[in-house]
């Protein structure tokens, strides 16, 4: 086992799935007696492949790269395009080959479209943290050997190394080290502490993103399965989360299946909450209005924790933040397809006005599809098809309702995000108005708002909503600046994944 570790120190050995499977014989022969021995050869091994030319090379791009962004940084704050970055004493760095992100979201985005950093360099810097996501390391391969040995020496192994290397750590290291945490059953309180640490540096997120996922993964299992553990399963949702983790179908496809499934479960529940308010409690029906409605804050309750635990999966969509905020408005699952429903109705009754003011008006029902196709040329070859070949008229009210229904979609997405802005503002301030304390104290028994006062996750959502209201306002308003809503995108998920830590650390140290 040592001659295979020794070996590694090629940096580019030939290690066949054959090799592995007899190093993690030889490890388990071995034993917990050998790691000292072990864990020395592993060190070594770090420092040899810190201490290679790709990695110095790869550095020195960094920080060339980093120093021209810091100068366009100064640049732009001379010129008064940026504010200027916040000083702290303290230095928030977790690992290496990351800058200090003492710059607001927004500004680093102006930073980034406004820049001077020549082409090669940038691609330079892209290409060796691409190297990041997709080049295996020998390191992987000795800690897998490590784990084998002794998994308990191996967990104290890494959180000394970490403290050791505090805020030192090469990202090739800290990815190869979850990676292999990742295949096991447990790791140490210690351990997922740092890896909060990680998930928490917002810098390694935008420079280093896979070592991050990689912790999220870490994190998401760990706290799922605590929360479970304290938490028996109230909805047929958390039930089959729940059965997902005893058979260990918990990967990456299954994990964002049931994210998004529990996302439209939730915007459901918030949809209902919201059609709670419109019925007319009398004396007759306020017992089961307040049943109703505790039971559906209950839901919320015990839900919401669950996808906040594994955000993760949703935040790395390319749409994730979107989705995720939509669903605390209520517009995921049934509720969204309620409105897109609700939105294609009022499109065909608009266009069917058009028709018949545009008819009064002396216009042909040509130029009116003209003007509904918007530039669209095959949709209004399709449309005009429909028409008389001779009259270039409807001959019939069925001929008519068969071009409504062409171009009922196409109005749809003009008039949609205008019409979606509208209705997230009107959602939020609904569902600030159903969650707020005064409302609920109103409308439940004391002894049911004793219990909803204890809810947590009932007064974290209605904080999120004024985050997700503000984020949806900037994403759909046509007339933002690209920077602007990147920065908001960037801003929103990293108040999520704040809020995400903030319950992961409540749970490891109940659960310690």
């Amino acid at each position: 086992m040592m001659a295979y570790l020794r070996r590694l120190e090629d940096l580019n050995p030939e290690v066949s799935l054959s090799d592995l499977c007899q190093a993690d014989e030889w490890a388990k022969e071995a034993g917990g007696s050998v790691f000292a021995e072990a864990a020395a050869q592993t060190a070594k091994l770090i420092d040899l492949y810190l201490d290679s030319q790709t990695k110095k090379q790869g550095a020195e791009v960094l920080e060339e790269y980093f120093h021209c962004l810091s100068e366009d940084a100064q640049r732009l704050l001379e010129a008064g395009e940026i504010s200027a970055p916040v000083q702290t004493t303290a230095d928030n760095r977790t690992t290496a080959l990351v800058p200090r992100q003492m710059n607001t979201a927004l500004d680093r985005c102006i930073v980034l479209n406004r820049g001077t950093v020549p082409s090669l360099l940038a691609k330079a810097a892209d290409a060796f943290r691409r190297r990041n996501e997709i080049v295996n390391t020998v390191m992987e391969l000795a800690f897998r050997v490590l784990w084998k040995l002794d998994a308990k020496q191996a967990d104290d192994w890494f959180v000394a190394y970490f403290k050791s290397h505090e805020g030192n750590l090469d990202p090739d290291f800290i990815r190869d080290a979850l990676t292999i945490a990742l295949t096991q059953p447990s790791v140490s309180k210690e351990f997922l502490e740092w890896t909060c640490r990680w998930c928490g540096d917002f810098g390694l997120l935008e420079h280093w993103p896979t070592v991050v996922y990689k912790g999220d993964r870490l994190l998401c299992r760990h706290g799922i399965r605590a929360w479970l553990a304290a938490h028996p399963p109230r909805t047929t949702s958390l039930a089959h989360l729940q059965l997902m983790f005893k058979t260990g179908k918990i990967g990456d496809e299954a994990m964002l299946a049931w994210a998004e499934s529990a996302l439209g479960n939730l915007g459901e529940c918030v949809l209902r909450i919201m059609e709670l308010s419109k019925t007319m409690a009398d004396s007759q029906e306020q017992d089961r209005f307040q049943g109703a409605l505790l039971s559906e804050l209950r839901r919320l309750s015990s839900l919401f924790p669950a996808i906040l635990l594994a955000a993760d999966q949703i935040l790395c969509r390319p749409n994730g933040p979107v989705t995720f905020a939509m669903a605390l408005m209520g517009l995921a699952g049934q509720g969204l397809e309620q409105w897109d429903n609700a939105l294609l109705e009022f499109c065909r009754r608009v266009i069917r006005r058009t028709f018949i003011f545009d008819m009064r008006a002396g216009r042909s029902p040509k130029e009116t599809i003209e003007r509904l196709t918007f530039g669209d040329k095959n949709a209004f070859l399709f449309a005009t098809a429909q028409l008389d070949l001779v009259t270039e008229k409807f001959d019939s009210i069925k001929q008519r309702e068969m071009v409504i229904e062409i171009l009922a979609p196409f109005y749809a997405s003009y008039r949609q995000a205008p019409l979606l802005a509208a209705e997230t503002t009107r959602r939020y301030r609904k569902l600030r108005w159903l969650l707020h304390e005064d409302y609920l104290r109103q409308a439940l028994t004391a002894e049911q708002f004793e219990q909803v006062k204890a809810m947590d996750a009932v007064w974290e959502i209605s904080a999120l909503a004024g985050d997700a209201r503000k984020f949806l306002g900037l994403q759909r308003n046509l007339q933002s600046q690209l920077e602007i809503i990147l920065a908001s995108k960037i801003e929103f998920e990293e108040t999520i994944r704040e809020h995400r830590l903030r319950l992961i650390r409540k749970i490891l140290s109940n659960e310690m």
